[in-house]
């Protein structure tokens, strides 16, 4: 539901009176109250002291390490009693209540997918079906949902950023763009790139590189701009990811990969079948004196599917196109456009073909970068060799997605 309001507020959205006054009567002394909002926050006692706040930004991923303590408090709470309720709550009562929702299903196995969590919920919730729509939002439903399928532990991971590639250029201003980026922890600025000048319009693959690794660690949000001529910074999308599931995003890319080598493999068949039946033709034609043209066939193929795997290949590191160099020991997360907030809806700047290649390697040694030290986390079961067999979900493209909500606040200057 959307936050309890009061005033001007309680017009469009849940009157608090109201509010406490339903629950109060269809489930007396069995209702709990969950809070998501980070922005504000209301008396406890309001709902009779039976409120718990996992708060976390809107628009954003939460804190992966918040996600398993909310299931646990919530699963606790309704197998207390069969008469208990749980009353999940953000500002409109959609994305970040989507998210949480989705990943109480998948820790109660209520539904062994990402993909149909998020798909339940999208129908229970509104008309459109059109639940949890931010892309980073529904990465983080997908991430737990591997985590509690494969029954892994959460343990942060450090990796180091080397580079981000474009994969088609942008068209901000005159059909290019100006790039720079910035990478957040915990909402802190850990790292401002330069601005990457002289790009080619016709530049297909933009590399921003860093000149020395950042070392990064559990949930990492990278925003990407375009600095305009009059010196003013406008941001072109960000995406969140988790350094944890870099594997599970490789196995991801490698199984997209098949998916379209074996695509491929019948287009192939499919085309030397109707070669082989026209030479026939044309062997009978040209037998009764006809002379015959070339035949042209035209394959329909998905071009989404195409743009997902683009460049993916079966290697360890998650495939690249060739003329990449990243090194053996690198590990690459293919970010197409669909998977970047804010992005995903703009068709006016982006090419169908967009994707971001974050460039990651591990640290196996102990690394010092401009006076800071890093020691490689401790091993368990979640870095095993056999992550790489986990099983992996992944939720297909759909184009329909689309915010409800306003995005004014996404331009707002993140807090350093």
């Amino acid at each position: 539901m959307g936050f309890p309001s009061e005033k001007l507020e309680g017009v469009f959205r849940n009157r608090a009176q109201d509010v406490v006054r339903f629950f109060d009567m269809k489930h007396p002394d069995h209702y709990k109250v969950y809070n998501l909002c980070s922005e504000r926050t209301y008396d406890p006692g309001r709902f009779h002291q039976r409120v718990a706040n996992y708060p976390f930004d809107d628009h954003q991923a939460p804190p992966f390490e918040l996600i398993r303590p909310f299931c646990d408090d919530m699963d606790l709470w309704l197998k207390d009693d069969d008469r208990n309720v749980a009353v999940v709550h953000c500002k409109a009562g959609k994305g970040r209540t989507g998210v949480m929702i989705c990943s109480y299903l998948l820790h109660d196995r209520l539904f062994d997918t990402s993909k149909e969590a998020l798909a339940f919920y999208g129908e229970a919730r509104t008309q459109n079906a059109k639940g949890v729509t931010i892309p980073s939002q529904r990465r983080w439903v997908q991430y737990y949902g591997h985590l509690i399928r494969n029954s892994l532990e959460y343990s942060p991971r450090t990796v180091l950023l080397k580079a981000l590639r474009l994969q088609g250029m942008p068209m901000m201003q005159v059909g290019t763009c100006v790039p720079s980026f910035v990478v957040r922890f915990n909402n802190v600025r850990i790292h401002t790139s330069k601005v990457y000048e002289n790009l080619r319009k016709t530049d297909t693959i933009v590399d921003l590189t860093l000149p020395q690794p950042v070392p990064l660690c559990g949930d990492i949000k990278i925003e990407l701009f375009h600095n305009t001529r009059t010196y003013r910074k406008e941001k072109m999308l960000h995406f969140w990811f988790n350094t944890f599931f870099i594997d599970m995003h490789i196995a991801q890319q490698q199984a997209w990969a098949a998916d379209e080598h074996r695509a491929e493999r019948e287009v192939r068949a499919e085309v030397h079948h109707h070669r082989t039946k026209k030479e026939k033709e044309r062997e009978r034609e040209s037998l009764r004196g006809h002379a015959t043209g070339t035949s042209q066939h035209m394959v329909m193929r998905d071009s989404r599917a195409a743009a997902r795997a683009s460049g993916v290949s079966s290697s360890s590191n998650g495939g690249l196109t060739p003329g990449y160099d990243v090194g053996p020991d690198c590990k690459v997360i293919i970010l197409p456009q669909h998977e970047l907030d804010k992005a995903n809806k703009d068709k006016r700047h982006f090419p169908g073909s967009f994707q971001v290649h974050v460039v990651l390697s591990e640290v196996n040694q102990e690394v010092e970068n401009d006076g800071l030290k890093i020691n490689p986390p401790p091993s368990s079961s979640s870095s095993s060799d056999n992550e790489g067999e986990a099983r992996v979900d992944y939720c297909d493209e759909d184009e329909n997605l689309s915010d409800t909500d306003s995005e004014d606040e996404w331009d707002k200057p993140s807090k350093v």
